[in-house]
C-alpha cells in the first residue's frame, strides 16, 4: 500500500512559524531602507535649496532672502523665501523669492512628510502644508560678510517638525536660553533631521546634536566666535 505524500499539521506549523521570524527580522530592514532613501532625497532637497538662496544672494549684493512675512504676513501675495504669505497655511513655493532659481516645488516638501499634516494648520484649503524646511530666523537678510562666525557651524536650512511648521521661518532662541524654542527640529529620519549650513554643506544630524547647537548659540551668525 502506497503512502500518501505531504506535509502534517506539525511541519505546517514549522513552516509558518519560519516565514513568520524572518518577516519579523526583515520588515524593520526593509522600512529603515526606504527611510534611508527619503532622507538622501531630503538631503538632496536642501541642497537645492541652498543653492537657490546663494544664486539670489549672488543677485542682490549677497544678501539672503528673508524667512519673515512682509506686512505681518496677512496676505502679502510676495511670500518669503518659501513662498509663504500668510502664517499657519497660506504657501506657494511658487511665489517665494528663490523659486525663479530652484524651479521645482517638489523639492520644498520631504518625502517623508508627503499626506502628513502638521497639527497647527487647520484652514482646510492649506492642507496639505506644502512646506518641510525652515530658514534660520538669524540669517534673514544677512551678508557672509557681517557674519561673526564660521558659516560652516551657522545652520541655514532645517527640516522642521511637522507639528510646528507654519510659515517657512525657523525662530530657535528659546533653546539658547534653556527652553524650549518656538520650533522644533524634526526626529523623522532615524531619529534626527536634515540641515544644510550657510557653507552650503548638508548633512542628517541626531535630534539632540541639534539641540545642543542650538542652545550653545551656535546657529547665531553673530555671537559665536571662530
Amino acid at each position: 500500500m502506497k503512502s500518501k505524500c505531504g506535509f502534517t499539521i506539525v511541519e505546517l506549523l514549522v513552516v509558518i512559524a519560519i516565514i513568520a521570524i524572518l518577516a519579523a527580522i526583515l520588515f524593520p530592514v526593509i522600512l529603515a531602507a526606504k527611510e534611508n532613501g527619503r532622507q538622501t532625497t531630503c538631503l538632496s532637497n536642501l541642497k537645492q535649496l541652498g543653492k537657490g538662496m546663494r544664486l539670489y544672494a549672488d543677485e542682490w549684493n549677497d544678501r539672503l532672502p528673508t524667512s519673515r512675512l512682509d506686512n505681518g504676513g496677512h496676505g502679502n501675495p510676495s511670500g518669503n523665501w518659501a513662498g509663504v504669505y500668510e502664517v499657519f497655511g497660506k504657501c506657494d513655493p511658487r511665489l517665494g523669492q528663490i523659486f525663479r532659481y530652484v524651479r521645482n516645488v517638489s523639492v520644498y516638501l520631504c518625502p517623508s512628510d508627503r499626506g502628513v499634516n502638521p497639527t497647527r494648520v487647520t484652514e482646510p484649503d492649506a492642507l496639505p502644508y506644502p512646506l518641510s524646511y525652515s530658514m534660520n530666523n538669524i540669517t534673514d537678510y544677512r551678508t557672509s560678510s557681517n557674519m561673526a562666525t564660521s558659516t560652516s557651524k551657522v545652520g541655514l536650512l532645517i527640516h522642521e517638525g511637522r507639528d510646528t511648521i507654519d510659515d517657512g521661518d525657523f525662530y530657535w532662541y528659546g533653546w539658547r536660553d534653556g527652553g524650549e524654542g518656538h520650533n522644533n527640529p524634526s526626529k523623522i529620519h532615524n531619529g534626527g533631521t536634515c540641515v544644510i549650513f550657510v557653507d552650503l554643506h548638508a548633512k542628517w544630524q541626531k535630534y539632540e546634536t541639534v539641540i545642543e547647537a542650538l542652545c550653545k548659540g551656535e546657529w547665531d551668525p553673530l555671537h559665536v566666535s571662530r
